[in-house]
This record gives structure tokens, C-alpha cells and sequence, in this order.
């Protein structure tokens, strides 16, 4: 009998463990050549979590963004950097997650208890026209893309240079071409590295998928982007990343675009 008494205490614990301490944070690794940002710090439970600084199309206007996955609770805080000077307001927007922030010196923190794509607005009014830090608190993937599955593809069998150096959109579109044409199509997959494009055009049954630490930069010259098709009279559109008349195809991954 008393055996039996010390043994269901142990059984309880080791089923209420899991539920009580269970959080994890993964962050992404910055893509190669990434610059940091010189105005926000990130951590998540302690951990450091990089900060994206990047150029917008606008050459006067830069944005930066934090991401990483997560599960259960955890504890984020935002530093800011740009001044030593304490913090006097911190907004994190959507209002309707009414997520309430702490403010500490110049450290702005709470807790997310699930995933959350959040703008954090540090002595700064929320409006459209400030920029913010784009904050992005994703859910582990499920059954991500790997290398040597049936249906996956590596960008790497067509040989293309993932350094950034050499332009590869004719070998991006003939791998795009040939994975839309196998039974079913397939995943082509960009392992960490940058590669250099012009327009990409998507074909059905194709599934682009950009690893964590993977970046698929375009190009600045507007001749490597030819106009896509559009109706008799409508305006030349170019873009980066084109699905026209296409079903079935998207863009996953942890990477960047």
C-alpha cells in the first residue's frame, strides 16, 4: 500500500511538468550580410533575438524587424537605442491584442502567451506614418522543407551562385519550370545563402521555400524585371515575384525575401 501511495504523487507531477514550465524561443538567424539595426535590442526570455535594419523602396526610409518562433508563455523586451534617454511611451499595436507593456529606463517588456505579428512604437505616436519595429512571433513550423525529401528540390542542383554575385533568374525559372512539370509538382528549396534575381515567375503546383538564413534579393536594374502581361491598354506592371494564371503554387519558409 504505501508503495502504491509514493508512486502516484510522481505520476501526477511528470503530467502537469510539461503544461507548467514548457516554453521554448528559436530565434532566426539573420540572412547573410544582414545589417543590424542601430535604434531596437530584442530579447525573448532572455534570449537575443537579431534585428533586421533594411532599406524600403523608399531611399530615404528604413524599417527594421525582429522574428523568431516560439511556444508557450514568454517574456519579450524592446530596448531602445537610438538615445540614452528614458523612455516615455511604448504602444504595442493591434490595440485589440491588449497587450500592456511595461516601461523601465529605456526597456519597454510583456508577455505573449501565443504567436502575435505585433508593431511596437517606442516615444513615438502608433500612426501609418512611423515606421515602428515590425515584430514577428511565429508558431514552429510544421513539417518544414528539408533536403532530401521526395518531393523537394534543391536550388543548389542547378548550380546557381549563393553569394549574392551573379544574377541566376534563367536558372530560378528553369528549376521553377521543371518542378511545376514533375507529378504533382514539388517544394523548390533555397537553402541559406543570397541568391540574385530578376522576375520569378511562379508556375503551378510549385511551392518556393526560402530556409531560415536564406535571402532572394532582386536585382536594381529595372531591365531584369521585363513587364508583366496585362490586358490591351493597362499599364507595364514589373514585379519580383509573379503568379499569373498559375493554382496550387506559394512561398513558405523562415528566409527573407
Amino acid at each position: 500500500m504505501e508503495s502504491r501511495l509514493s508512486v502516484r504523487p510522481i505520476v501526477l507531477l511528470s503530467i502537469l511538468w510539461p503544461v507548467a514550465i514548457f516554453a521554448a524561443v528559436t530565434p532566426y538567424p539573420p540572412y547573410p550580410g544582414a545589417v543590424p539595426s542601430v535604434a531596437y535590442k530584442v530579447t525573448v526570455d532572455s534570449q537575443p533575438v537579431f534585428v533586421h535594419n533594411f532599406l524600403t523602396y523608399d531611399q530615404f526610409n528604413w524599417m527594421d524587424y525582429a522574428s523568431f518562433a516560439m511556444t508557450g508563455k514568454v517574456h519579450v523586451a524592446v530596448t531602445n537605442l537610438v538615445s540614452e534617454r528614458k523612455l516615455i511611451t511604448c504602444h504595442v499595436r493591434p490595440l485589440a491584442y491588449g497587450i500592456q507593456p511595461q516601461i523601465s529606463g529605456n526597456t519597454c517588456s510583456f508577455d505573449l502567451d501565443r504567436p502575435r505579428y505585433l508593431v511596437i512604437f517606442l516615444n513615438e505616436e502608433a500612426i501609418f506614418h512611423s515606421a515602428g519595429l515590425m515584430f514577428f512571433a511565429e508558431p514552429p513550423e510544421k513539417n518544414p522543407a528539408k533536403p532530401g525529401d521526395p518531393n523537394v528540390v534543391n536550388i543548389m542542383d542547378y548550380k546557381v551562385d549563393s553569394t549574392g554575385k551573379t544574377l541566376e533568374t534563367a536558372k530560378i525559372n528553369q528549376a521553377i519550370s521543371e518542378v511545376s512539370g514533375r507529378p504533382g509538382g514539388g517544394v523548390l528549396y533555397f537553402p541559406p545563402g543570397i541568391y540574385l534575381t530578376g522576375t520569378v515567375s511562379m508556375k503551378s503546383n510549385v511551392k518556393l521555400y526560402v530556409d531560415a538564413g536564406a535571402l532572394i534579393r532582386g536585382s536594381t536594374k529595372s531591365a531584369d524585371y521585363p513587364s508583366v502581361p496585362t490586358p490591351a491598354g493597362g499599364r507595364q506592371l514589373r514585379a519580383l515575384i509573379v503568379f499569373n494564371d498559375v493554382e496550387n503554387a506559394g512561398l513558405a519558409g523562415r528566409g527573407a525575401i
